[in-house]
């Protein structure tokens, strides 16, 4: 909590499941890590793999927000995943200008989860605050443009 201090985030806050030892310790670490931040006010999930989530936490994502890494394809993700994950990594070998190197890609697949936060007053937002003002915004690193979006 003191990393996240009062910074606010629209989008949920994911704990990354690699726990190899014992398959009850994994559904362990993200209950204790999504109930503790949920008690703070944060909104929350889990990520990891997709034969990590079917080999060690099934059903987990009936209870809280899933990110699942797949790089098996588009067309696989929305035939088997789409219903059961909001975020997917759809590869770690992406590009994007003005990185050196791989990124990891990713989507989300519900537009309205970043209202949702912040009208429900999670991840340090107020309950009052309007959903999306409409204000196109760019945000530039080292002189370079690395996002432009309407917020």
């Amino acid at each position: 909590e003191l990393v996240l201090g009062n910074k606010i985030f629209d989008l949920p806050i994911f704990i990354d499941i690699e726990e190899e030892k014992s398959k009850s310790k994994a559904v362990e670490i993200a209950d204790a890590f999504v109930s503790y931040l949920q008690s703070k006010g944060y909104y929350c999930g889990v990520y990891a793999s997709t034969s990590y989530f079917n080999d060690n936490m099934r059903g987990i994502t009936n209870r809280y927000c899933g990110w699942v890494a797949d790089w098996r394809g588009e067309q696989r993700f929305k035939s088997e995943f789409k219903d059961t994950f909001v975020f997917w990594q759809k590869t770690n070998k992406g590009r994007v200008t003005g990185v050196n190197g791989y990124v990891d890609l990713d989507e989300c697949y519900n537009d309205d989860l970043p209202n949702y936060i912040m009208s429900q007053g999670f991840n340090n937002f107020p309950k009052d605050v309007p959903e999306k003002t409409g204000h196109t915004v760019e945000v530039f690193v080292d002189g370079k443009s690395v996002y432009k979006g309407v917020i």
